[in-house]
C-alpha cells in the first residue's frame, strides 16, 4: 500500500460523438463526398431490420446496421473506393458544435489549476466511445485532444480460410467489420 487514499489519479470524462460533439451525425462529409442523399441512406438503413426479419433473421444490431449497409454501398460501387484513409480525411469535415474541441483542452485547464489536485496528481483525460466511425473521428478536430477513442472499425484486407489474404482487385477498400460498438457495449 503506497499510503494513498485515492491510488486513482485520473477524471476520465466520456464522451459521445454524433449528436454530442457534433449537431448531427459524423458521415455527413462522407455522403457529400459521394452524392449520397442522407435521408435515402437513413431511410434505408431503417427499414433493412424489419427487412432481414421477414426474410428470417431473428436478431438485428439496430445501431449498428448502417455499418453493414454502407458496405453493401461499397459492393454496389457508389462508394466503390472508400477506404480507411478516405475516411479520415473525410473527418476534418465533421461540423462541430460551437467550443468543440476547445472544451477538451479548457476542462483540463480547470484541473491543473486546482492547488489540491496537484499536489495529489489528478488529472482529467477524455475519451470518446461512439459507434460512429474510428477513422473520421481520427482526422477529425476533436483526435490531438483526447486521449482514447472507441469506435467502429473496417478492414480493408480480409483473410480467408489458411488466413490467406483476400486482396480482391488489390485496391484498399473497406470490405469487413472489424470493431463494431453498439448502444449497449458502449455502456
Amino acid at each position: 500500500m503506497n499510503g494513498q487514499l485515492f491510488p486513482q489519479t485520473v477524471i476520465a470524462i466520456l464522451w459521445d460523438f454524433d449528436k454530442t460533439l457534433c449537431p448531427g451525425y459524423m458521415q455527413e462529409p462522407l455522403f457529400s463526398h459521394y452524392g449520397i442523399d442522407p435521408d435515402r441512406f437513413w431511410n434505408e438503413t431503417n427499414a433493412l431490420a424489419a427487412r432481414y426479419q421477414a426474410d428470417g433473421l431473428h436478431h438485428v444490431s439496430y445501431d449498428t446496421m448502417y455499418l453493414n449497409h454502407l458496405l453493401s454501398y461499397v459492393q454496389a460501387g457508389t462508394c466503390g473506393d472508400l477506404n480507411n484513409a478516405l475516411l479520415r480525411h473525410l473527418g476534418a469535415g465533421i461540423r462541430l458544435h460551437p467550443g468543440v474541441p476547445e472544451i477538451f483542452e479548457r476542462l483540463k485547464a480547470v484541473g491543473r489549476q486546482q492547488p489540491g489536485w496537484q499536489r495529489c496528481g489528478i488529472s482529467i483525460e477524455h475519451y470518446i466511445i461512439s459507434n460512429g466511425l474510428y477513422e473520421m473521428i481520427m482526422g477529425s478536430s476533436v483526435a490531438e485532444h483526447v486521449d482514447g477513442v472507441w469506435a467502429c472499425e473496417f478492414i480493408e484486407r480480409p483473410h480467408g480460410p489458411g488466413l490467406c489474404p483476400l486482396d480482391g482487385d488489390g485496391l484498399p477498400v473497406i470490405r469487413q467489420l472489424g470493431y463494431v460498438l453498439d448502444n449497449t457495449t458502449k455502456t
